[in-house]
């Protein structure tokens, strides 16, 4: 999984995860910019929560969990890679599945091109951002869902539309 023969990856994620945990405990507040005209009600709800630390079923293997993104984007934010940042580390100390599947989902708003095309690149983002941890590409496959599983029907549904799941194959 790793190609680490001086041991400066494992220091760096190590450093990386120390980080994680000992940096703020609360994500800023998400408000209008200072003079803007924006009303505080228009703006996009927060993210739901991703696991800080990576979920372990049963105390079984670690799991990457799902990745939520933004409306109409496929970038990663803090809480995203923070949460891939965990599970890479907790599957330092544990067997890493031989290969994962990263599945990428969108709400169902937009053309369903469009949505299959968004699902892609936000998986492939997660892919990556998974590659820079240390996880080969090859072990990694990109799928889209595009909105085929989509189930929400207002900003507070849609908004968990909008995510990728890792599993493993």
């Amino acid at each position: 999984m790793f190609d680490d023969k001086g041991g400066g990856l494992g220091l760096l994620l190590r450093v990386t995860v120390l980080a994680t945990i000992c940096g703020c405990a609360h994500a800023p507040k998400r408000s209008a910019p200072p003079g803007s005209n924006s009303h505080p009600e228009l703006l996009e709800p927060p993210m739901p929560p991703s696991p800080a630390q990576p979920q372990r079923a049963g105390g079984e293997a670690c799991q990457l969990g799902t990745i939520y993104f933004a409306f109409d984007s496929a970038l990663l934010d803090k809480q995203a890679r923070d949460t891939a940042v965990a599970a890479i580390a907790c599957y330092t100390h544990s067997k890493m599945p031989e290969r994962l599947a990263l599945t990428g989902s969108t709400d169902p708003r937009g053309t369903e091109e469009y949505n299959l095309a968004l699902g892609h690149r936000r998986a492939a983002a997660v892919q990556t951002l998974l590659t820079t941890l240390g996880v080969t590409t090859v072990r990694i496959s990109v799928t889209s869902v595009g909105e085929e599983k989509a189930t929400g029907s207002d900003e507070d549904g849609w908004r968990l539309d909008r995510h990728v799941v890792a599993t493993s194959e």
